[in-house]
């Protein structure tokens, strides 16, 4: 009898202990972008929104990097959207080996990438985001037989003392990274 009880609540444990992992991989597959593996939006502003009250309360920089990949619709056109995948696969690859672990970048959508970065000021951020370009317009993506370089437009803005919201500095950021493409693409631009 006590064998059976034994026996009986180690497998409930056992249970119990393999529907936490499912429910922790069906959380981490919920916040994941499927196709690059960064963080998707959702995990973005999840995550983001923590980091924004910390700086807040702390008084301490907070600087937000939006990145949008130029003419990618062209890329898909071009070469098909196998190699736009591998384009923005290797993109990720290359933000996710540049940044810190207190960092968050995601894959906010399409083409289009954040890169939230805590206890940095602008200028960091303006360093930062330049060698991200540069290494961005030096890749060379290898698909099939074909060779493809992308570039990006990008935009920076940092926490301000009226900031509650993360979407109040993706506006500013989004502004910039705008502003980046309507003077020719392929540059940095800080909000103002």
């Amino acid at each position: 009898m006590r064998l059976e009880i034994a026996t009986d609540i180690t497998e409930r444990k056992q249970m119990e202990l393999e529907l936490r992992a499912a429910h922790e991989k069906a959380r981490a597959a919920a916040l994941e972008d499927e196709l690059t593996g960064l963080h998707n939006r959702r995990a973005f502003f999840e995550f983001g929104e923590q980091l924004l009250n910390q700086s807040a309360r702390h008084q301490t920089p907070l600087t937000l990097v939006m990145m949008d990949l130029d003419h990618f619709k062209i890329i898909n056109d071009t070469y098909g959207h196998q190699a736009g995948d591998e384009v923005l696969k290797q993109v990720s690859g290359l933000l996710k080996a540049r940044i810190r672990d207190c960092d968050i970048v995601a894959r906010m959508g399409g083409e289009e990438f954040a890169i939230l970065l805590p206890d940095t000021d602008m200028t960091m951020a303006h360093v930062l985001a330049s060698r991200l370009l540069a290494l961005l317009c030096n890749l060379v993506v290898s698909y099939e037989k074909s060779r493809i370089s992308p570039s990006a437009s990008i935009g920076i803005s940092s926490l301000g003392n009226g900031d509650r919201r993360l979407e109040d500095l993706m506006c500013r950021a989004d502004e910039a990274m705008y502003q980046s493409k309507a003077k020719g693409r392929s540059r940095v631009t800080l909000a103002t």
